[in-house]
């Protein structure tokens, strides 16, 4: 969950008496949690980044109850030019300008962080830099930066790699590029070294009327997405907003206001009920499209900073919320049947017994994964098209390297740490169900993990045999394959030390993986 909080007399006086009437009202029909008291806190969902902050609120409100629509994109081009000499980041940027920040200094900042924290992933995936636009001249490059030393806004002088090591934010991000990179201006000033610190010539404060934002990171989506939503808070804040000239400009100006089409029928066969036109174009309208009536249907315009809205699926879920789900009639399926337990979903019930009373922990990982984990190439697994993220890039056909991520999350959690998990996988072209158990101790091996395949075969009454064999990922000597009347249905060992240390995990790890339906 994303958490905002304000004062109660603050918020009164920037958006009106009747706000945090508005807001108890609003949270139902958006599905958020509120807390009143002297501070006013909200519980966001996180599928919901457009709402990041109260001023973003107080427009959605504005626009659900008092008719405040959005028919075209608010933003301009500006001649501040933006480039890179770097092939693998992707850079954007744009320009507020308008009046002294004073008391919004603190919300921006409080705004970039949420958005390095959520959509950014701590940095590792974007990091947006704020720059005072009348301190720095354009136009503005990011390059490598191996031989440059400049000072940081807090003081701190030194080379790139002096600032990495030395100050608090270059030991908490530096690991994050291979190779330090900064943005000079035209002048060879450093503004900012991403996704690390900002230099000291831009620094912004309280007195700052003009800004530079630079976005940059590794996931294009990542990027795009806080460009837009900082955009927009901006924009929300009465500041002129205009994009940056960066490359890759043309195509994300098309993601502002972007089309899709719905039809009546397609939305009956969500909602069940056909609600008619008006009430689908006022419902549209009050979330905050741009709709029209069209020959297919409906042709609706979606504004960039809904960056949620993949699909006309997420475009009828606000129609179902504005027309309001009381006003939907339930209604009793046409056909109905006799449930029944499914028998591998038993068998599976019963190997969850066996493993928590051995002493481990259920755990549930994605089934996407990502065909780059920590530099271990994974081949394996079926790829997405044009996934939204890499790191969700792949559908997996183990269990198991998902695991490694799950340790290195909990790695400051007390060992022995024993986990397991029963999940999908896609082998070659077949859906299999997999069992992955493993144990991450100080004094891990091989027989730790091979007494609880023993103790599983006993407590299901089946025999099996494991066949030594050198198995990518594991120690050659400590693994084998594991056989079932003569038939490979797993893989078991320890962990080769050159793989788990590159998750930062440095005690030992054994494990096993096994075909569930193998032991039916």
């Amino acid at each position: 969950m994303v958490v905002i909080r304000a004062d109660r007399s603050y918020l009164r006086t920037s958006f009106g008496e009747s706000f945090i009437d508005y807001l108890n009202k609003f949270s139902d029909i958006i599905g958020f949690s509120i807390e009143c008291d002297d501070d006013i806190k909200v519980e966001l969902n996180p599928d919901r980044p457009d709402l990041f902050s109260f001023y973003a609120i107080n427009n959605a409100i504005k626009t659900y109850y008092h008719n405040n629509f959005i028919v075209k994109s608010p933003f301009d081009r500006s001649n501040v030019k933006f480039t890179s000499k770097l092939n693998d980041r992707y850079i954007m940027g744009f320009t507020a300008s308008g009046h002294r920040l004073g008391n919004l200094f603190k919300h921006i900042i409080e705004y970039q962080e949420r958005l390095h924290e959520t959509i950014g992933k701590n940095r590792k995936k974007m990091a947006i830099g704020i720059h005072d636009l009348d301190k720095i001249k354009p136009p503005f490059l990011l390059k490598y930066a191996d031989d440059i030393s400049f000072e940081t806004y807090d003081g701190f002088k030194g080379s790139v790699n002096e600032i990495i090591s030395g100050h608090p934010k270059g030991i908490e991000y530096g690991s994050l590029v291979k190779r330090p990179i900064v943005i000079i201006d035209d002048e060879n000033d450093v503004l900012s070294m991403p996704p690390v610190i900002n230099g000291k010539k831009s620094i912004v404060t309280e007195d700052t009327k003009n800004l530079f934002f630079d976005i940059t990171g590794s996931d294009f989506n990542a990027v795009r997405s806080a460009l837009m939503l900082f955009m927009y808070e901006m924009h929300y804040l009465n500041y002129k907003v205009s994009y940056a000239n960066f490359p890759g400009l043309k195509g994300v100006l098309k993601y502002d206001f972007r089309p899709l089409k719905l039809n009546d029928n397609i939305i009956k066969r969500y909602l069940g009920i056909s609600i008619g036109r008006e009430n689908t174009i006022e419902s549209l309208r009050r979330m905050g499209y741009r709709a029209e009536v069209s020959s297919y249907g409906y042709n609706v315009l979606v504004p960039g900073n809904r960056i949620d809205v993949m699909g006309d699926v997420d475009i009828i879920e606000d129609i179902a919320k504005a027309y309001g789900y009381n006003n939907i009639d339930e209604n009793v399926p046409e056909t109905s049947g006799i449930a029944r337990h499914y028998k591998i979903n038993d068998f599976k019930n019963i190997i969850r017994d066996i493993m928590i009373s051995s002493g481990f922990q259920e755990i549930m990982t994605f089934v996407l994964s990502s065909n780059y984990y920590n530099n271990i190439k994974y081949d394996g697994g079926f790829k997405i098209e044009n996934p939204k993220s890499i790191d969700f890039s792949v559908i997996r056909d183990r269990l198991y390297l998902n695991f490694l991520n799950f340790l290195n999350i909990n790695k400051r959690n007390p060992l022995p740490q024993k986990i397991f998990e029963i999940g999908n996988v896609i082998s070659k072209t077949e859906e299999k169900t997999h069992l992955c158990a493993m144990i991450c101790d100080s004094e891990t091996d091989y027989t730790s993990i091979y007494k609880i395949l023993r103790y599983l075969s006993l407590r299901l009454s089946i025999d099996f045999h494991v066949e030594p064999m050198d198995i990518e990922t594991l120690i050659p000597g400590r693994s084998g394959v594991i056989k079932i009347n003569g038939v490979d249905a797993g893989i078991i060992g320890e962990m080769d030390p050159e793989i788990y240390t590159k998750f930062d995990i440095y005690n030992p790890i054994a494990f096993l993986e096994i075909d569930v339906e193998s032991l039916i």
